[in-house]
């Protein structure tokens, strides 16, 4: 009472399915007057409606972190059933590759050395142009055959200490005459202190090449090749950006799909493999639309070494 500075004073107790969580006191201080049955009624009352309420908000509360983890294991639903219909696709694939390798590579081998062997034994010029195709049709479905092959391995990495800007100069120098060719000027953007990060040197560089000659490709009369490197939060991000023909929105989440292209040649693998390749080493690659028209390929590789 002396510390309440009151004469009197009434206490209800809060509960929320039975159990007790906390008391509304109330006393006289204010008043002066006496507390009587009708006053501890109306607290009780009070009390009663205050714990409903904290009752239904500690039921919201579970219910939203109930929905939250079920969202959290929706996505995970979602992302596993992409892995496996990534997998099986994968696995058909290498199926049909063996199948073709053992049915068709063979007598491929033989059409395209007898043809050959034409070739060297005609006199005839029209004859052998037509030997002449055989021998580079062969040679094409051979390519097409090895490629197939290569896409369905699962290519073991060989990690090592890379300097990642040294593998896109590289790449650059090596796609230098077909830049010159097209009449495409580049423009690089990299860092002081170059990142350095745990690579497979040989098919880092291939996804590197297979993005860039892509770039190239889809700049036909000539443009801009934007290349830049960052790391953001300890990170490595790579950004390579071209002003060509560019992809419709619906084709972009696909270009990184096996088998699919817009193009007239090839087999719609080389954005396939380079995005296969980053992934193995726990990156990521994105593709979206620039402000000119082209598209921005952006690859995120994980946990900067220096």
């Amino acid at each position: 009472m002396q510390i309440l500075g009151a004469d009197e004073f009434a206490v209800a107790p809060l509960f929320v399915q039975e159990d007790a969580y906390g008391v509304i006191l109330a006393d006289n201080f204010v008043t002066g007057r006496p507390i009587d049955q009708g006053d501890v009624d109306a607290l009780q009352l009070f009390a009663g409606l205050a714990s409903i309420a904290v009752g239904k908000t500690r039921m919201c509360e579970m219910l939203e972190e109930r929905v939250q983890a079920l969202r959290t294991l929706n996505d995970e639903v979602e992302r596993n059933k992409d892995q496996l219909v990534e997998a099986e696709r994968y696995a058909a694939l290498g199926r049909m590759s063996d199948q073709l390798l053992h049915e068709i590579r063979n007598p491929l081998a033989t059409i395209g050395g007898m043809a050959k062997i034409l070739k060297r034994k005609l006199k005839d010029s029209e004859l052998i142009n037509y030997a002449e195709t055989m021998v580079r049709e062969s040679e094409r479905v051979e390519k097409t055959l090895t490629a197939i092959f290569d896409f369905t391995e699962i290519p073991e990495l060989n990690p090592e200490l890379v300097r990642v800007c040294d593998l896109i100069k590289a790449s650059l120098a090596l796609l230098q005459s077909e830049l010159d060719r097209h009449n495409i000027t580049l423009n690089v953007d990299l860092p002081d202190l170059e990142p350095v990060l745990f690579l497979d040197r040989t098919y880092i560089q291939q996804a590197f090449l297979s993005i860039l000659k892509n770039a190239v490709e889809a700049m036909p009369e000539g443009g801009i090749l934007t290349v830049s490197v960052s790391t953001p939060e300890r990170n490595v991000e790579i950004k390579i950006t071209d002003t060509g023909l560019g992809m419709a929105r619906g084709h972009l989440n696909r270009a990184g799909e096996p088998f699919f292209t817009t193009k007239t040649h090839g087999l719609g693998l080389g954005l396939s493999l380079a995005k296969r390749v980053i992934e193995l080493h726990d990156g990521f690659m994105c593709l979206t639309r620039n402000k000119l028209g082209g598209t921005n390929v952006i690859i995120t590789l994980h946990g900067v070494s220096a």
